[in-house]
Order: C-alpha cells, then structure tokens, then sequence
C-alpha cells in the first residue's frame, strides 16, 4: 500500500467521503456506511486525496468508486469540472451549483 495513503488516512485531512473514496483506492472495506461530497469541504478533502496518487489513475479510481457505490456516478462522470471550478474559481456559485446536482443525483439513486 502506498506509503502516502497509510499516512493520510491516520491525518486529520480525513471526512466520510474521502474515506470512501480510500477504501475504495486501498481495497480495504470500511465499516461505516459510504459517502459522497455534500459540499467544498468533501470536495476538497476527496480532491488532496486523489492528489496523492498519479494523475493518471484519478479517472479509473473515480471509475472504481461508482462501481462500487452507484451514489458516486454522478461524481466520477463531473470530476473534470468539479476540479476546474474548484481550482480555478472557487468558490463559485458554478462549483456549488454542480456539486449539489451530483448530490441530488446521488441522493435519488439511493431510494
């Protein structure tokens, strides 16, 4: 397991959504229920997270996140753009308005 991983998730860097998002990058199930982003905060917690893999792998981990929990569809398919208005233009009532459509998005698959 990479090292960086180890040491984030024993931080204080950490939510419920971004341990979802772990589990989901170190094969290790977690007992609570899983989680998405509700808002920048999530958002930003999930976004340094992935920052400590490759770029290149963030799309399949995102990918593997939605396989394994379906609420994360709507996050791994808006990823791109919610990283855009997060680095670029955040906050923004654009990033605000895109997270809380993934959120009801999500929120309705769940029923």
């Amino acid at each position: 397991m990479n090292e960086k991983l180890i040491a984030w998730v024993i931080g204080d860097d950490t939510g419920a959504s971004s341990i979802t998002l772990w589990s989901v990058m170190v094969g290790f199930p977690i007992d609570k229920s899983p989680s998405i982003p509700y808002d920048s905060d999530d958002f930003g917690r999930c976004y340094r997270l992935l920052n400590l893999i490759p770029k290149s792998q963030h799309h399949e981990t995102l990918l593997k996140a939605a396989k394994a929990y379906p609420n994360w569809k709507p996050f791994a398919r808006e990823w791109e753009k919610l990283v855009e208005l997060y680095e670029h233009i955040h906050p923004s009532p654009q990033f605000y308005e895109l997270i809380e459509k993934c959120v009801a998005e999500a929120e309705h698959r769940e029923k």
